[in-house]
């Protein structure tokens, strides 16, 4: 009965969606002038591999946007059981609510893209809820020994692992990656190794590879680049990158923003409370520059200034990069405080992960979550639609975030009044503010 009410409370928030102008709109009339069959070989031929996510436009955008509703309720409820599920062996009434808070930590232009947008939903979330939880029987047997996953769970792998690949290529990267690495790791250790699993893996392997290699993804290159960024054929492997590194810091320490300091306060609190870790001049010196960075991070987002110094990523625009580094004594103090938020957030992110390393017992597990987070967003560098895709894109990284996380509030005693209320009050108030303004300006999708 508390699932179900936790349920109905997700199936709420349905009720002021509707579809949006855009890619919902062109959705909606497939379903009238093509056949299935028609539609999918037009799609995967002419545009994009994503046959699951094309499945699901034709099937729910062709008049039941009631049945996804009802759906997408389930589905976030997917995500944060698998999540926990991942970490721990089993789940838990708390937990699971800890992990549904967790999600409430995403921008909100993640939350209204890629969660409770239609269109955006069921290439992000819904592939995400599914490659987790086929993940699960890998993390089962990597993590707890457990090699005697039944048939049944294996076939239900097999089903969302592989809707879930032919959805959105970034959760099929991580996941072919983590299926691999779980394989290899435990056969490392223990010499034994399970063929349903290297079945699963090379079944979503295979179903990456003819995903990305649809005919309709170079259709679809060709089409964005002339729409979206007409000279992005032209840049070198340096202007991919360099543009990239722009983006990227943008993206992460803003729409990520939030995850990222729960994951510090957590870890600042196990580092300081829970963990072995032994105290030396140099762990007490990155502890007390790690605290000083989050006490500085979280004083410059209460304060709400959007051209503070330390988010300002667009001013190292209006330098020339290679010159002023080459003439180093000639720098003009304004292409200094351009490099500021660089120079910030990149010790932030060195001292974050050293402390997680030292805390975690599956030290692996992190670094290669992060790494995928990096990944996953590092792929938008060679699309000509980095500008152009808003923040659904970034749901991926946001859930790999939230595995990290679980892991870390998994290892505090959540008995604490505190600690749950910080824990509650932020995804409470983001997540009622963005359906606020749904009510006063109407439903829209924050990009």
């Amino acid at each position: 009965m508390k699932y179900l009410l936790i349920y109905f409370v997700i199936y709420f928030f349905h009720f002021i969606i509707k579809i949006a102008p855009g890619d919902d709109t062109l959705f909606s009339g497939m379903s009238s002038q093509y056949s299935l069959t028609e539609y999918l070989s037009m799609r995967y031929n002419g545009w994009t591999g994503r046959m699951s996510g094309e499945l699901f436009f034709y099937f729910f955008l062709g008049g039941k946007v009631w049945l996804w509703k009802f759906i997408n309720a389930g589905f976030i409820m997917l995500v944060a059981y698998s999540l926990v599920r991942i970490i721990r062996e089993k789940n838990s009434l708390r937990y699971f609510i800890v992990a549904l808070c967790i999600m409430g930590y995403f921008s909100q232009s993640i939350l209204s893209s890629g969660v409770f947008w239609i269109t955006g939903s069921m290439i992000y979330l819904w592939s995400i809820a599914m490659g987790l939880f086929a993940m699960i029987p890998f993390a089962d047997y990597t993590f707890r020994n457990n090699y005697d996953t039944s048939n049944r769970r294996i076939l239900l792998s097999l089903l969302t692992g592989l809707l879930a690949v032919f959805a959105n290529e970034q959760a099929a990267l991580c996941m072919v990656s983590f299926g691999l690495v779980s394989i290899t790791t435990y056969f490392i250790k223990t010499k034994k190794y399970s063929i349903r699993l290297i079945f699963l893996t090379v079944i979503f392997l295979v179903g990456t590879i003819i995903s990305i290699k649809a005919p309709g993804n170079s259709s679809r290159f060709v089409s964005e680049t002339a729409t979206w960024f007409p000279n992005f054929n032209e840049l070198s492997l340096k202007d991919h990158l360099y543009l990239g590194v722009i983006w990227f810091f943008g993206k992460a320490f803003t729409e990520l923003k939030w995850l990222l300091l729960l994951i510090s306060v957590g870890t600042l609190y196990v580092f300081n409370f829970q963990s072995n870790v032994k105290q030396t001049y140099v762990t007490r010196l990155l502890n007390f520059i790690f605290i000083v960075l989050v006490a500085t991070s979280f004083s410059v987002l209460i304060i709400g200034n959007p051209n503070n110094v330390l988010f300002d990523f667009e001013a190292i625009r209006n330098f020339h990069f290679g010159h002023n580094l080459i003439n180093i004594w000639t720098i003009e103090p304004k292409f200094i405080l351009a490099l500021i938020p660089y120079i910030f957030w990149s010790i932030f992110s060195l001292l974050l992960i050293s402390m997680l390393i030292m805390i975690s017992e599956r030290k692996w597990f992190i670094l290669l979550c992060l790494a995928a987070a990096i990944a996953s967003m590092c792929i938008m560098f060679f699309s000509p639609t980095i500008y152009a895709s808003g923040n659904r894109t970034l749901t991926v990284s946001a859930a790999l975030l939230s595995l990290v996380s679980i892991n870390v509030l998994n290892k505090i005693e959540l008995k604490n009044k505190l600690g749950y209320i910080f824990i509650f009050a932020f995804p409470a108030v983001n997540i009622l503010s963005l359906l606020m303004i749904w009510i006063v300006k109407g439903y829209y999708i924050l990009y």
